[in-house]
């Protein structure tokens, strides 16, 4: 039965050797150890890859706050306020190009639509959007790795990168498709249920 017991720091070691001595990750536990000291003993100094990567993963996974505290807390990965500040650098970095990208490769674009918060208390704050990502194949191993500079990025510089603007379909000899603003014909009551509280609205869009 396991139990918990309290004895000295040579017992520590001695047990903390075995358990990484019979583990087959041993590489992994040896460096997340050694990054978590690292960075508790220089909070200010350095930001460990395991930490921040960590802690990405749990945001994206999970997106819970409370989660990436306590979780840096106990000195495992970096802050909430650091995993957000990495993720907006990380998007005006790489802007909306595709540095992976060459005349050799292919690439194919993806979209699907994302919801959140569908259904609120008041019918506010929702959203529905569009995301699209670009996928390159095969892979180039020179962009495997890009520096991600730590700076305070706002939210409007994101949105500004991100807008795409609005380009119309024009055919050889055809003329451009314009759309018109909708015209409302005038309100009158249905000539056939004069009885009926509604009345018909009709509506024309020009070309």
């Amino acid at each position: 039965m396991l139990s918990y017991r309290l004895g000295t720091v040579n017992d520590f070691h001695w047990g903390f050797k075995s358990v990484l001595s019979y583990s087959k990750e041993i590489d992994i536990k040896v460096g997340s150890i050694g990054q978590a000291v690292m960075q508790a003993s220089r909070p200010r100094g350095i930001i460990c890859p395991l930490q921040i990567g960590l802690g990405v993963q749990m945001h994206r996974k999970f997106g819970s706050h409370h989660l990436i505290e306590t979780l840096n807390k106990l000195g495992f990965c970096s802050s909430y306020s650091e995993v957000v500040k990495y993720e907006m650098n990380s998007a005006k970095a790489l802007n909306n190009t595709v540095p992976a990208y060459s005349p050799d490769r292919f690439m194919q674009f993806v979209s699907d639509n994302v919801d959140h918060n569908v259904r609120t208390l008041d019918g506010l704050n929702t959203y529905h959007g569009m995301e699209t990502i670009a996928c390159v194949t095969p892979g180039n191993k020179a962009y495997s790795s890009v520096r991600i500079p730590r700076k305070d990025v706002t939210l409007e510089e994101i949105v500004d990168l991100a807008k795409i603007n609005t380009r119309y379909l024009v055919c050889k000899d055809q003329e451009p498709i314009i759309f018109q603003p909708l015209k409302i014909q005038k309100l009158e009551m249905c000539p056939d249920d004069t009885h009926a509280p509604a009345k018909c609205i009709v509506i024309v869009i020009s070309r």
